[in-house]
């Protein structure tokens, strides 16, 4: 691959940056370098490139190159912040002999989650792939196969651009780049981020592009309006504000529900789950029999999670509430133990070694009306 002097990929950015406007009135802005990226190589089911360059369009005889990248919104952005607009730039480092600066590449959403690890090569050849890395055939090497070779994504591309032979370039704000960021921000569990797809139909164009170890590292520019200041938190009826569960009701009917809980006490390595019931069901004291109306398992590590729930039957009746028991739980090898223990020392036992579990009554035909009694890890 032809190279380009960093002295004149510095100036070739630089001018690019000057070209840059400023956000709207009442908006902010922030840019961000990505969490993650890596390279899947066609012809090797073991090959990837956690650390080196990133490699991406169509080979001489070894089949194509495609490029995973993610960016963590965490921290850079308010929750409730309305994206405006979007922008990824990368940089092209080298090309091969067939590329022409007319070649589209897109940027796909991704649908699955996938690795970067420690694997590192030099070249369009790829690197074995150490345990957890994206591969062509895996997304984390070698235990989590992807549902098609070549990645999971949307087939519709949320963005394209006419990819230069050298320098930097930006794919500009484009709706659907726009509606991946807002959907990643509301629902952090779902920020897979983009693959890179070049011109696979011609042989020997392929690209090979700076990576966020270099110098040169993509970039994610966002434009977004934040949220107005929140109102008072609503009281609980046991405990203080930021319990560690708290159940929202997202819709009138009762069937989409919001669960938030509290990383540092609620986090671990294995799915969170949930069992939930109604007012009936509800022991009448610590340690009583429960009766279940239903299950979630395996909902994610991540919070805040939108549920799609079964409604109590009771919800009909607008003079009724609804008492939901919540397990977030992170121990996949048993189902024994307690939710753990409210301020008052009491305990419910269900399922899950240490978790988080709340209870929860909502008044039917209200959508604001959060609560929570929030049991700790015991």
């Amino acid at each position: 691959m032809t190279v380009l002097g960093k002295f004149a990929l510095a100036t070739l950015a630089a001018s690019s940056i000057l070209l840059v406007s400023g956000p709207p009135a009442g908006a902010a802005v922030v840019t961000l370098a990505p969490s993650r990226d890596n390279s899947l190589f066609a012809d090797g089911a073991d090959r990837s490139c956690g650390i080196g360059p990133l490699f991406c369009g169509q080979t001489g005889g070894f089949g194509p190159r495609r490029v995973v990248i993610g960016f963590d919104l965490s921290g850079g952005i308010p929750p409730g912040s309305t994206i405006t607009s979007v922008e990824v730039g990368i940089t092209v480092e080298g090309t091969g002999p067939a590329a022409v600066p007319t070649d589209v590449y897109s940027l796909h959403r991704l649908n699955a989650d996938w690795g970067e690890k420690a694997s590192e090569c030099g070249n369009g050849v790829g690197a074995l792939a150490e345990a957890g890395d994206a591969t062509w055939t895996h997304a984390k090497y070698n235990t989590n196969p992807w549902s098609q070779a070549g990645g999971d994504f949307q087939a519709l591309a949320s963005a394209s651009v006419a990819m230069p032979t050298l320098g930097p370039v930006t794919f500009a704000s484009q709706p659907g780049l726009v509606a991946d960021v807002q959907s990643w921000l509301d629902l952090p569990c779902g920020n897979f981020g983009w693959i890179l797809i070049g011109n696979e139909a011609v042989e020997r164009n392929a690209r090979e592009l700076f990576s966020r170890e270099s110098g040169f590292p993509p970039s994610l520019r966002i434009e977004f309006t934040p949220p107005p200041s929140p109102p008072p938190p609503p009281a609980v009826p046991d405990g203080v504000t930021g319990t560690p569960v708290l159940l929202s009701k997202l819709s009138a009917d009762g069937a989409d529900l919001g669960v938030a809980w509290d990383g540092a006490l609620c986090s671990g390595s294995f799915g969170h789950h949930i069992v939930y019931g109604t007012s009936a069901d509800f022991p009448a004291s610590p340690l009583g029999p429960y009766g279940l109306a239903g299950s979630a398992c395996a909902i994610g590590a991540c919070s805040p999670y939108v549920w799609n729930g079964s409604p109590d039957p009771a919800i009909l009746d607008p003079a009724k509430r609804l008492i939901w028991l919540l397990v977030l739980a992170n121990d996949s090898a048993t189902t024994e133990g307690s939710w753990g223990v409210n301020s008052l020392s009491q305990e419910r036992d269900g399922p899950g070694l240490d978790g988080c579990s709340s209870q929860c009554g909502i008044l039917d035909k209200s959508v604001t009306n959060t609560c929570g009694i929030g049991f700790q890890p015991r």
